[in-house]
């Protein structure tokens, strides 16, 4: 039998999965109809196919009645029964991208002489050409818009290892870090005035590192810790060793998970003075926070002095960065976000 192009929105079962399936089959027999399509093509069910005829299995068959979004149709019949990470969910999203567009292409031309419809349809395809069709085949499959984008870009740059990410072998986040690997290292400047003797790189632990650093001989610490749960507690322990490496009146400035703010303003409180919050505004447009259902327009910086500020410079608490680059680290922030602040605090 034929495959239908919708049959391949989703990977094809490998190895030992394929296996299982076959063993269930030929044990109990074909629970789930195979979909097709009215034009006798299969649009769901290709492996349940495939193990009907390995096993020499009788298969039965429904059709689908030709209404609506048939990728809607076949999404909601595999997205709960396959048990897809959120890594491949993102890559299989980036290839029903087109087949949206197409549908939303023919909707249009269906209302071609039909007024009451075509303003609601031209909306719909004006929605794909702005980046709405990302936003959609996120929401299909439970997943986010940059995951989807950032899938999109490593289609684009590396196809093995997207296909290597959709068939579950590679996470999205390693792909990333194996392209970072494979590039040519890039020179960084962040503008800041000085010499090589004024700079020092210590590359380790932080706090093996600041156990080697004198008292009282840092002016700033700026710094990007992780965001998870487990990590929360590294706030405090940073908070007091700078208590005893700061110069007095310097500063130590943290970026912070929106969602950890309190713990971490009262645990870092116990040792410095908190002095003000910094909001870096997102230039890559606005991030989806699932639970709380709020979209976020910036990322905090926690900003905490030992004693009072070193000077009486004015500060701007709102700072819009340039720059989304992700070639260096996969986590990398705006270089200019640090230079600007080290110019002003020290």
């Amino acid at each position: 039998m034929e495959f239908h192009p919708v049959a391949d929105i989703f990977p094809l079962l490998q190895g030992e999965e394929f296996e299982e399936l076959k063993s269930d089959i030929s044990t109990n027999g074909l629970i789930e109809s195979i979909w097709l399509h009215p034009d006798g093509r299969i649009v769901d069910g290709r492996n349940r196919w495939r193990a009907c005829t390995e096993t020499n299995t009788n298969a039965h068959f429904q059709t689908w009645k030709g209404q609506g979004s048939l990728v809607r149709f076949v999404i909601s019949l595999n997205i709960r029964r396959r048990h897809l990470d959120s890594s491949q969910r993102a890559a299989v999203a980036v290839d029903v991208l087109p087949m949206l567009e197409d549908e939303a292409r023919e909707r249009y031309k269906e209302t071609v002489g039909r007024p009451e419809k075509s303003s609601q349809k031209i909306d719909t395809i004006s929605d794909h050409n702005n980046g709405r069709a990302t936003q959609q085949a996120a929401e299909l499959f439970y997943t986010n818009r940059q995951y989807v984008s950032e899938a999109k870009a490593l289609k684009k740059e590396s196809p093995e290892l997207f296909e290597q990410v959709k068939n579950g072998n590679l996470t999205i986040p390693n792909a990333k870090k194996e392209i970072a690997r494979q590039r040519p290292p890039k020179p960084v400047s962040i503008g800041i005035k000085g010499t090589s003797s004024d700079i020092a790189i210590l590359d380790g632990d932080f706090l093996e590192c600041m156990v080697s650093l004198k008292d009282n001989s840092v002016s700033l610490i700026f710094t990007d810790p992780p965001y998870n749960k487990e990590c929360i507690p590294y706030y405090e322990q940073l908070a007091k060793e700078a208590v005893r490496v700061l110069k007095p009146k310097g500063s130590l400035i943290a970026y912070a998970g929106h969602y950890a703010l309190p713990e971490i303003l009262s645990s870092m409180s116990k040792h410095l003075r908190y002095w003000w919050m910094i909001a870096l505004k997102h230039n890559g447009g606005n991030k989806r926070f699932p639970g709380k259902w709020v979209y976020i327009g910036y990322k905090p910086l926690v900003w905490f002095v030992k004693g009072g500020r070193s000077n009486e410079n004015f500060v701007s608490d709102l700072f819009e960065g340039s720059s989304q680059d992700k070639s260096l680290y996969e986590w990398q922030q705006d270089t200019s976000e640090a230079a600007y602040y080290i110019e002003q605090l020290t």
